[in-house]
């Protein structure tokens, strides 16, 4: 069972709170090929996640608590030998939840001890990641593989051996029973890209794959894409060049450069459409405080923010409204209730507009954060 399969990812969200039991939530970058996790950089990470925590905690139940997990966290952590990009782990007191997890996607250090399980930062890449079918092929095999956040999975091969065998004639006869064998082959060929294209869309269905990605001869596959239907030509992202026979490996290298594209051009579309749509009014805001005012009204449907921004703001105790600035007298201006501070209201909103059953984007590529940075820093898509 996987993190990125939503049937877990129901498990936790249906995970039942119960009074004085709370959870741990950790998601720690332990990317062998990140520079900063050498010689053990992620542990120094950890440390520094679980201090900020600990410092905020003042009952002394929630401090024993959380020191327990934090000590079996840091074992775990201690041993570790990392394979993935991103270390997830739920723990709780009870052994009901005990989860630890390398996902090959990246997702940035942050942690959480709350009443449950906070799965956003899962919900936020699986929002916006597509799902690939792979198509390798030649004149007498296929293979197919579905590819999902760095995951590649064989979903299925085809093979089909030529119908004629080749014979020793002489003369006129030689060359009449070569252009018969000519003949057969592409007849046979035709046939068996005929099969790879009914198998293609059958799975594309069945797996609801959202792209399409090709590899075999221009020739192979300039025929495979004339018997593609329409809708599915209209998917296809990208080609690459690879035998039949090659490894995972081989193909998560060859095919990275097409999805890290596609995500960029999705992620440019997102923001230009944001600070669009918020400035003609259509249904979109920009900035903190216009923001802010959506989300505690209840009007977000999809909130966008910078990845690795900050800034501290408040929240109400009573009625739980963010804002981003208080009256001198420090009373909420809607029910006259004390504000405390928060840390980070960019992470609170996020939050807030997650529980209402909106979502919640995080820009990623530097060029996109400083567009959106520039424009308000943070926006939203309205109800």
């Amino acid at each position: 069972m996987s993190l990125l399969q939503r049937s877990q990812l129901r498990e936790l969200l249906n995970y039942e709170t119960r009074e004085g039991n709370k959870v741990l939530s950790l998601y720690l970058n332990v990317d062998p090929l990140d520079p900063a996790n050498a010689k053990g950089g992620f542990k120094v990470r950890l440390e520094e996640l679980l201090k900020r925590i600990e410092s905020n905690l003042k009952a002394q139940e929630d401090l024993l608590a959380f020191s327990e997990r934090k000590n079996a966290a840091e074992r775990y952590v201690g041993h570790l030998i990392p394979k993935g990009k991103t270390l997830v782990m739920f723990l709780d007191g009870s052994g009901g939840l005990d989860i630890q997890e390398e996902l090959q996607v990246e997702i940035h250090s942050q942690a959480y001890f709350r009443d449950y399980p906070v799965i956003r930062p899962i919900l936020e890449i699986l929002e916006t990641a597509e799902s690939y079918l792979l198509v390798l092929m030649d004149r007498e095999k296929a293979k197919f593989f579905s590819l999902f956040l760095g995951s590649l999975l064989e979903l299925k091969e085809i093979s089909s051996e030529p119908p004629v065998k080749h014979r020793q004639t002489s003369g006129t006869d030689h060359l009449r029973s070569q252009m018969v064998l000519q003949r057969r082959a592409a007849t046979w060929s035709n046939k068996f890209l005929k099969s790879v294209v009914d198998a293609t869309e059958e799975l594309g269905e069945s797996q609801d794959l959202d792209a399409l990605i090709l590899s075999g001869t221009e020739e192979v596959v300039a025929e495979f894409k004339r018997l593609l239907p329409k809708h599915w030509k209209d998917r296809i992202v990208g080609t690459v060049k690879l035998p039949v026979t090659a490894s995972k490996g081989e193909i998560l290298e060859a095919t990275s450069s097409i999805v890290a594209k596609r995500e960029l051009f999705a992620e440019k579309e997102l923001v230009e459409d944001l600070i669009t749509s918020a400035q003609k009014g259509e249904k979109a805001v920009l900035g903190i405080n216009p923001t802010l005012n959506a989300i505690n009204e209840g009007r977000v449907y999809l909130l966008v923010y910078p990845d690795g921004f900050t800034l501290s703001g408040f929240r109400c105790q009573l009625c739980e409204v963010l804002l981003d600035h208080v009256p001198e007298s420090g009373k909420c201006p809607y029910c006259e209730e004390t504000c405390v501070n928060v840390e980070d209201i960019i992470e609170e909103a996020c939050e807030k507009v997650f529980q209402m059953g909106g979502k919640v984007l995080r820009i990623r590529h530097s060029d996109h954060k400083k567009v959106l940075s520039d424009s308000g820093i943070i926006g939203a898509f309205l109800r």
